[in-house]
């Protein structure tokens, strides 16, 4: 297939008297608009290579043109990423009910990305997760397709369906710095559709989902409300999302929320699984249990009044007082600031 892309560039490099509107597929390109894979053939090496600066792309190796050109479509978001190529790969698995394991995964992401070897550092297992996981919620959409309104019965029908679906992947056993830095551990599929079923989302609803990862909790919600708005910091997590379509996107710090998403992002719920701990570089590599917290708060005031906001919180943060090696954050939790974090939230 490389081959005969490059045999069509040739061939297309060698009509320059056929005048095919190269100048209007720069200006296409640079503005963000559609544009053909033929038309990009039609684009002589030097002509790439200059939008490839322009755009700011950086390319892996030596100049290639077939690299360039599949670089520029996906830039424009023309042409989906090897991660997104993978998670259609883990979605017909699933389709399929086949089980696969950590091995396999590899071998399907090695071949996503082209055949590059993990060594070679362009992508890792993390990425190849990610992929999992859009894939899982890709097949959520299509086919279990939640209903946060059932009836309780229902509802347990639908977990079990998603436990159905967990018990096929591979567990996740690595992590990179970012990940542990953002504390970004996905939500098991069971417990993210709990909270949209708790929350009882319906098609009045606006739904914010402010540290949305790959997806795992906004998919419960995105066939069923009005609007999803989904954030995730993480670039590449954040491009895997988009697949999904919620009704916006953005990639800001969740634990300023408030002051950082958009102003028209007004939810009438909040769908969460906020960070538990933060390793701070300030804190000597100390947890702060009161991260979680202070996600929490944001999101609660970007809520509309009369809104609901439910969120998967560490065994620290609840209202039943203290939890056995945690210290609480109940009412009568040990921490003054725990203490006086309810009494601001009960206060407002």
């Amino acid at each position: 297939a490389h081959d005969i892309v490059n045999r069509a560039f040739e061939r297309a490099n060698e009509k320059h008297e056929l005048k095919t509107g190269r100048e209007e597929t720069i200006q296409h390109v640079l503005k963000g608009e559609p544009v053909t894979y033929q038309d990009m053939l039609n684009l002589t090496s030097a002509q790439l290579r200059k939008l490839v600066s322009d755009l700011g792309i950086k390319l892996e190796g030596e100049f290639d043109q077939t690299k360039a050109t599949l670089a520029i479509l996906r830039h424009i978001d023309m042409m989906p990423s090897e991660g997104v190529e993978l998670a259609r790969t883990v979605y017909g698995k699933i389709k399929k009910k086949e089980k696969f394991d950590w091995r396999e995964l590899s071998a399907m992401a090695k071949h996503a990305w082209g055949d590059v070897p993990i060594e070679a550092g362009v992508w890792s297992m993390v990425d190849a997760y990610n992929s999992v996981e859009l894939g899982v919620n890709m097949y959520i959409r299509d086919t279990i397709k939640p209903d946060p309104e059932t009836g309780l019965a229902d509802a347990k029908k639908v977990a079990e369906k998603l436990r159905e679906v967990i018990d096929l992947l591979p567990t996740q056993t690595q992590a990179d710095d970012q990940r542990l830095k953002f504390q970004q551990y996905s939500t098991p599929w069971d417990y993210a559709f709990a909270t949209a079923w708790i929350a009882k989302v319906n098609a009045n609803d606006s739904v914010l989902e402010p540290s949305a990862g790959t997806g795992n909790i906004a998919v419960m919600a995105i066939d069923k409300a009005d609007s999803t708005f989904v954030n995730e910091i993480d670039p590449k997590r954040k491009s895997l999302v988009k697949e999904l379509n919620p009704s916006g996107t953005s990639g800001v710090d969740a634990i300023h929320a408030n002051g950082l998403l958009p102003p028209h992002v007004k939810p009438t719920v909040v769908l969460m699984n906020p960070p538990f701990s933060q390793q701070g570089e300030k804190l000597g590599g100390k947890k702060d249990i009161m991260v979680g917290a202070k996600h929490v708060e944001e999101a609660l005031k970007r809520l509309k009044p009369g809104g609901r906001l439910v969120a998967i919180v560490g065994g620290g943060i609840n209202r039943k007082g203290d939890v056995e090696g945690a210290g609480g954050m109940g009412p009568n939790a040990k921490s003054k600031k725990i203490k006086e974090w309810w009494r601001g939230i009960s206060a407002e």
